[in-house]
């Protein structure tokens, strides 16, 4: 069973020298840069910066890498069932693989703005058949969307940066609207300042019922999980972390301990 305290994969690859490293594709056009590299029996994107955005195991395509999105799957912990998912930004596809994988019987629909990313990703990271892809910012698609969801995934960024809808409690109002009534958001996010984080926390925990948080690594990465449900008893997400860990091969214990409740935002 993988631990989450194990060297992460991610730490391999940054310490390779740049002869080590293979660009297998690269656009450089208007100030921006998309890049897919390979080395070491992985793959990953970079999109704008120096960030790995996406990181892919090539013989274990649906295993998660990067230790936010597994922090993301603190949302599972609470969650009575994932039979739809909305994942907003999808990268290079790693939370498609992985929920495709475990979650076979689940419909997921994939938001990406940008056609560039959407066709590496299709292309170099293989994004799972049945899942829906659509071309569209994550603010217009849960503005406009019909459909509801169990499981909605946020992790969405301007080159390194925040996009300002992340910022706005009429996106998280929006995405309260297309959850179920027990449904679960999960937002990976890299505050640059402190300012910065509370203003978003504030937009999530006026929109939501419960609101968890915790940091997840030294390079800056919060994940806040946020739910139209009630608040669960520690020893029952406990329970279920063991249970769940179990079904994914992963050891997601260490997580019930680490996300904290946000308090009630006031005025």
């Amino acid at each position: 069973m993988s631990e989450l305290s194990a060297e992460n994969p991610l730490h391999k690859i940054e310490r390779l020298a740049a002869e080590q490293v293979a660009i297998v594709a690269a656009l450089n056009e208007r100030g921006r840069t998309l890049q897919v590299k390979e080395a070491e029996g992985y793959r990953w994107l970079v999109n704008g910066g120096q960030s790995v955005q996406s990181l892919m195991a090539i013989d274990a395509p649906a295993v998660l890498l990067l230790p936010n999105h597994v922090a993301m799957l603190f949302g599972l912990l609470i969650l009575n069932e994932c039979k739809n998912v909305l994942s907003l930004g999808m990268g290079g596809a790693c939370l498609e693989r992985f929920l495709s994988w475990h979650f076979p019987n689940s419909g997921i629909t994939s938001i990406e703005p940008d056609s560039r990313v959407v066709e590496y990703a299709q292309q170099y990271f293989g994004v799972p058949e049945g899942v829906e892809v659509v071309q569209s910012t994550a603010e217009a698609f849960v503005a406009s969307t019909q459909s509801h969801y169990d499981f909605i995934c946020c992790d969405i960024f301007e080159k390194e940066e925040h996009p300002v809808c992340l910022s706005s409690t009429g996106f998280y109002q929006d995405i309260n609207s297309i959850l179920r009534p027990d449904g679960v958001l999960a937002l990976n996010l890299t505050p640059t300042s402190e300012n910065e984080l509370l203003v978003i926390l504030k937009a999530i925990r006026v929109s939501f019922a419960v609101a968890y948080i915790s940091s997840i690594n030294d390079r800056g990465n919060v994940v806040v999980v946020a739910t139209k449900g009630e608040v669960l008893r520690l020893n029952d997400i406990r329970s279920r972390a063991i249970d769940l860990s179990r079904q994914l091969d992963l050891s997601l214990s260490v997580m019930a301990e680490q996300f904290k409740l946000i308090p009630v935002a006031t005025a």
